[in-house]
């Protein structure tokens, strides 16, 4: 295939604009039996692998290095961010770019962005070179959690070009650590795009798990995509197989919850009777996280009502505030409020904790989430904010 032409990138960049920067309407329902919810963890490195610095980004290695023509560079117009391949996008403002192996990476600073393109074998899924990416940055870091492998259908124009998509959140155990989403596109002929949007969590604000996904400009997606559909061929067309909602593997535990809803619990946490529906952790320092889910209700006052039932049946003493929204008119078909507790437990020390609910206005779901600490004593850093985020990112979808 020619390298297309500027215009023909800008007209491909229109007509995949909706498919890239699209919400949660393509991420799979909570409950959808289409991949075993727990995982197992493969054999852990042996010794412990040690820390990165916290300052530095998730690896970047690929197990199966792009060819000499999809190699990465920056061009030398400084508005142009070469990624390989014929495929490139123009560098957002305020932004700088650097090669970062196998491919490039630009940020402004707060906001990450790596891409890397290769050729692989045509017809391949887009969850092998995604679980390979996933691999070279899982075991560096205390805690993991990888969301559900949502599937991005074919690209509406009929170009022949489909992908994955999966949030994620690394923690170091001091408590820092990185969230973000990665996004798999692979082009019948083999070419595929990798690309990583990801933030530190401690500049995490509106958003709890993946604020990366709309702060950098959606033209610089759409048109990366664009541009994969124009890149010249690397070889011969597959047929693009129907893909369905998996999960990676992980050295970490996979609780899993229903379907390809699964919990990955901080390190240290341990499951202390779970059963289908409902999760139970408990780290030794005295907190709890308890996710489960409730009734269907049409009636998003219902699922508040089910959440606080649900609160008392653990802790009979809990007197809750008022709940609060989370997520105001952000396109998101899952209602999430949540609201600060405090209780006595059995053997008379303070509690403190919070509720959260979520309800499905699309589909009536609702689940309830409960995690709790001892006042006297200090909890894990960042281990609550990981969990509850987690389980936001798995029930109610891509924010827009």
């Amino acid at each position: 295939m020619a390298i297309a032409t500027a215009t023909l990138l800008v007209v491909l960049a229109v007509a995949i604009a909706w498919w890239w920067t699209r919400d949660d309407a393509d991420e799979p329902a909570a409950g959808t039996p289409t991949a075993p919810a727990s995982v197992a963890p493969t054999t852990p490195p042996s010794p412990a692998p040690t820390l990165p610095p916290t300052s530095e980004p998730p690896a970047t290695t690929d197990t199966t290095p792009p060819p000499a023509s999809t190699t990465a560079s920056t061009t030398p117009d400084p508005g142009r961010v070469d990624v390989g391949g014929g495929v490139g996008f123009t560098l957002p403002a305020g932004f700088t770019a650097a090669a970062v192996a196998p491919g490039v990476e630009v940020s402004d600073g707060t906001v990450r962005l790596f891409a890397a393109v290769s050729a692989r074998t045509a017809g391949e899924d887009p969850i092998v070179v995604l679980q390979e990416y996933v691999t070279g940055f899982d075991a560096l870091y205390a805690s993991a959690a990888y969301g559900q492998v949502a599937v991005r259908p074919p690209d509406p124009s009929g170009a022949p070009v489909d992908g994955r998509s999966m949030r994620y959140r690394v923690l170091a155990a001091d408590g820092t650590g990185y969230t973000g989403r990665i996004d798999v596109l692979r082009r019948a002929d083999g070419l595929v795009l990798l690309t990583d949007r990801y933030v530190a969590i401690d500049a995490v604000t509106a958003t709890p798990f993946a604020p990366a996904d709309a702060s950098l400009v959606p033209a610089a997606f759409a048109e990366l995509a664009a541009s994969l559909i124009a890149a010249p061929a690397v070889g011969s067309a597959a047929p693009l197989t129907p893909l369905a909602p998996a999960r990676v593997s992980s050295v970490h535990p996979q609780l899993g919850v229903e379907g390809t809803f699964a919990l990955m619990p901080p390190t240290g946490w341990v499951d202390v009777g779970s059963v289908p529906g409902r999760v139970v952790v408990a780290h030794p320092a005295g907190e709890t996280f308890v996710v489960e889910r409730t009734a269907d209700t049409a009636d998003p006052a219902v699922a508040e009502l089910q959440a606080l039932a649900a609160l008392l049946t653990q802790w009979p003493t809990a007197t809750a505030g008022p709940f609060a929204a989370l997520d105001p008119a952000d396109g998101r078909t899952a209602r999430t409020v949540e609201a600060a507790f405090t209780a006595t437990a059995p053997d008379g020390r303070a509690v403190q904790g919070t509720v959260r609910s979520w309800w499905d206005s699309a589909t009536g779901r609702a689940w309830v989430a409960v995690v709790t600490s001892l006042v006297d004593v200090a909890p894990q850093p960042g281990h609550a904010a990981f969990l509850l985020a987690q389980t936001d990112a798995e029930l109610a979808g891509l924010p827009t």
